[in-house]
């Protein structure tokens, strides 16, 4: 049986942040270290959805926003786990794409990113599930809005990847404090050579 203590390690401790309430992460490392990797046996281990931004070459706010609702949809509206896995690439072509992150962290929503047409339809699935809620506990809900937001704090798990080495790491953690003050921050260093041969396995049926 071959042991890989640094990689398990990782994975626990992902795991752990994952299966908190708002449970958020901030995985700090050189690339090749296995944060990807970590993240999706984590994800899969625990039945969640991973769902990551799909760059292509005019990917901007504008595409990121439309992310940003699918993945909402899920957490808010269906109520099931979601983990969005964003590494410091992603956003490399659109700065203000960590101020909708850092919102989400902070407040489990994005100011504007719907429109008044668009709220009816999302919200309107909502309305018995907030009812028999408030009926079965203390908690009470002004707004369908309201109840949404608190489901997406409840099932969306945030986790960024980002390159210490990278020369905007500091300014981005510093311009948009909920990455520090809202995550679990991991520092992830070099694996050994035997876990990096078993994680293929690990992957395999992923």
């Amino acid at each position: 049986m071959l042991l890989f203590p640094e990689s398990l390690e990782h994975i626990v401790h992902i795991d752990r942040m994952l299966t908190s309430f708002s449970g958020h992460l901030l995985l700090v490392g050189r690339v090749g270290v296995g944060r990807r990797n970590a993240v999706t046996i984590a994800s899969y281990m625990l039945g969640y959805e991973l769902h990551t931004p799909a760059i292509s070459r005019d990917y901007s706010l504008k595409q990121f926003n439309a992310d940003v609702k699918t993945i909402l949809y899920t957490a808010g509206v269906k109520g099931e786990h979601i983990v969005f896995f964003i590494e410091d690439f992603q956003i490399a072509g659109a700065e203000s794409i960590l101020e909708v992150v850092n919102s989400l962290l902070s407040a489990g929503e994005v100011p504007g990113l719907y429109s008044h047409e668009e709220l009816g339809p999302l919200l309107s699935p909502l309305n018995e599930k907030m009812r028999e809620e408030m009926a079965s506990s203390s908690v009470v809900y002004r707004t369908t809005y309201e109840y949404f937001v608190s489901r997406v704090k409840k099932y969306l798990h945030i986790a960024l990847c980002f390159d210490p080495g990278h020369p905007k790491f500091l300014y981005r953690c510093e311009s948009n404090p909920a990455l520090y003050a809202q995550c679990a921050v991991m520092w992830l260093g070099e694996w050994r050579t035997q876990s990096l041969k078993t994680i293929p396995y690990l992957l395999e049926g992923v």
